[in-house]
């Protein structure tokens, strides 16, 4: 499913970050990340963002433009716009619990596969510009919620021996 637009917020009594996302099509999505699942899924993106850049680039040369994408995209970011909800809820009303997340680098977009607690797996598709704005949501939620997360390549990531097919990264 093709992404139309996201919102995020740490709830505090929660302790948790609540995903929002809708759908070209009219649905909604509404997802509880925990520290942990967010914590993998900024050192996923990291590592999916660098790997790719590695494909052209020396590491060292794909690590510092990994970093200066990831700084640009912070200052274009623009979250001033009011989310739209979405006509259909195929989950239901409540948020749903994140369990686990797979991230899929094709072509030219990026596949994220979210896992619930109640089995539903949910897939949507971004570019990459849009990963990006997720990893700047997410990581100034955390910050707001003081879980001292570092966006560290070994953090939730699978190792060098049990890497699958490239492209691919799994929480």
């Amino acid at each position: 499913m093709s992404l139309h637009q996201f919102s995020a917020e740490w709830n505090t009594a929660e302790d948790r970050i609540r995903l929002r996302i809708s759908t070209r099509d009219g649905q909604e999505f509404r997802f509880w990340l925990t520290r942990h699942i967010v914590a993998g899924f900024l050192s996923g993106a990291q590592s999916l963002g660098i790997e790719l850049l590695a494909r052209q680039h020396p590491q060292e040369v794909a690590q510092a433009m990994h970093e200066f994408r990831q700084q640009a995209s912070a200052q274009q970011s623009d979250f001033s716009q009011a989310f739209m909800p979405g006509d259909h809820l195929p989950l239901g009303e409540e948020t749903v619990l994140v369990t686990g997340f797979t991230l899929h680098q094709s072509l030219d977009h990026v596949e994220v596969e979210f896992k619930t607690a109640s089995g539903h797996q949910v897939s949507v598709r971004i570019n990459d510009t849009i990963l990006r704005g997720w990893v700047e949501l997410l990581d100034k939620l955390q910050a707001m919620a003081r879980w001292n997360l570092q966006a560290a390549p070994d953090i939730g990531v699978i190792g060098p021996a049990d890497t699958p097919p490239l492209g691919r990264v799994m929480h």
